[in-house]
């Protein structure tokens, strides 16, 4: 991932300006005890999913060598000079999946603010021990004994359990132009329609079910009652077994949501009420939290949006529907956990969704924009790409990528 490495290049005047620099707060650091890690200078960071877990937005002052480069893996992220005598403190903030996958981002240009922090985000870290080395044997290829270790700097943590079709998670962001449409595929094999996109889409989200061999929808879910997510549900319900529906208790008077009602009922089915505080029984291995709308009464129907959150254990996922600000404002009041590791970006993108506040509790690794081609609203704005850049995330788009698949075993992330 090109975008996360630093460009480290620099003049030597500026390697000498900044190791005046290093020098005075290296020596400031090693002032302090040992045992106090966030005033404790270091030449490199382990981090791993396994060690001793840090406060939330632990400050590190780290003294790091500089190079052309930075290089990471799943393990280590360590900066090397080509002139091992010049030193510098340099800003980074780290931002890491609690598997193990870690981004790197500079937030300075040119690191024109002398010395700044490394911020360790809801991760886990050993520190390295400055006064001693040890060293390391090179893995012998031919040894079966030796573990294969991943060198790639985009890999997650090797799973401790072998990978199988059945104990997946898969997340489908169906491409249904301006419209949300998303299959949840469960361990256990159970299924979840988070929104149908608009009717002109219907004949493409049916295709993808069929492709992927459904004919029962267990849960099927509409966010809130707008044409582009559902356009095609009355379609899905009369094509297709339905275990259960919910939806927001909100109130349209299009012909669209009419007759989704209509069908619904036909159907003899009873709507379950999509509200902060419901928690959605399918799969044992997996938990699914609506956490919005936290409110009974909205002027905007986007607000009413069922924000629904799936952790399957070491990975999250989270669905924004078209939430906006306002819904945004009360999830982060509520002071429920929505750190998740991919994002389904509220209202394809617009400007008045995805706050850099919420996003920075967010903090995804991925991010997945529902959006039409060449569409007339603007969608995505700059702004909120520019927001999602500023946190980190990898962006894609079903208007530029298509239909994107995110599937995980609950340790690693797979992205199709």
């Amino acid at each position: 991932m090109n975008k996360n490495l630093l460009n480290l290049n620099k003049t030597s005047k500026k390697y000498q300006y900044y190791a005046v620099f290093g020098l005075l707060f290296s020596l400031l650091l090693s002032s302090c005890s040992a045992k106090e890690v966030k005033d404790v200078s270091y030449k490199s960071i382990s981090i791993s999913a396994e060690n001793t877990e840090l406060l939330r937005n632990e400050s590190l002052k780290i003294n790091l060598l500089l190079d052309n480069k930075a290089t990471s893996n799943t393990k280590d992220i360590t900066c090397i000079s080509s002139d091992p005598t010049i030193a510098s403190i340099i800003n980074y903030k780290i931002y890491g999946l609690n598997t193990g996958t870690v981004k790197i981002a500079c937030t300075t240009s040119d690191l024109v603010s002398n010395v700044l922090d490394i911020k360790i985000i809801d991760k886990t870290v050993t520190i390295d021990d400055p006064t001693t080395e040890t060293p390391t044997e090179p893995t012998d290829p031919t040894n079966p004994t030796d573990p294969v270790t991943p060198t790639d700097p985009t890999d997650p943590v090797i799973p401790t359990e072998p990978t199988t079709p059945g104990n997946l998670l898969v997340v489908s962001y169906i491409d249904v132009g301006q419209g949300d449409s998303i299959l949840i595929q469960t361990p256990n094999g159970k299924t979840i329609l988070l929104d149908a996109g608009p009717s002109t889409y219907q004949g493409r989200v049916s295709d993808y079910l069929d492709q992927e061999g459904i004919s029962k929808i267990d849960v099927l879910i509409a966010s809130h009652p707008h044409a582009d997510h559902i356009g095609g549900m009355s379609y899905i319900i009369n094509n297709y077994e339905i275990g259960s529906i919910y939806m927001p208790k909100a109130v349209s008077t299009t012909k669209t949501y009419e007759t989704l009602l209509e069908t619904i009922k036909s159907n003899g089915l009873t709507i379950n009420t999509a509200k902060a505080g419901i928690t959605i029984n399918i799969d044992k291995s997996i938990e699914i939290k609506i956490i919005a709308p936290t409110s009974s009464s909205y002027s905007d129907l986007n607000q009413y949006s069922a924000v629904i959150k799936i952790t399957y254990n070491k990975v999250s996922y989270l669905f924004m529907g078209d939430a906006g600000w306002t819904s945004e404002d009360e999830i982060l009041s509520s002071g429920v956990n929505i750190k998740a590791d991919v994002l389904k970006v509220g209202h394809h993108g617009s400007a008045t969704s995805s706050t850099q506040e919420f996003l920075d509790e967010v903090l995804p690794t991925y991010a997945v924009i529902c959006v039409g081609e060449d569409n007339t609203y603007g969608h995505p704005t700059e702004q909120t790409l520019d927001r999602l850049d500023f946190t980190g995330a990898d962006v894609y788009r079903t208007d530029q990528d298509g239909t994107v698949v995110i599937s995980t075993n609950g340790q690693t992330i797979t992205i199709e």
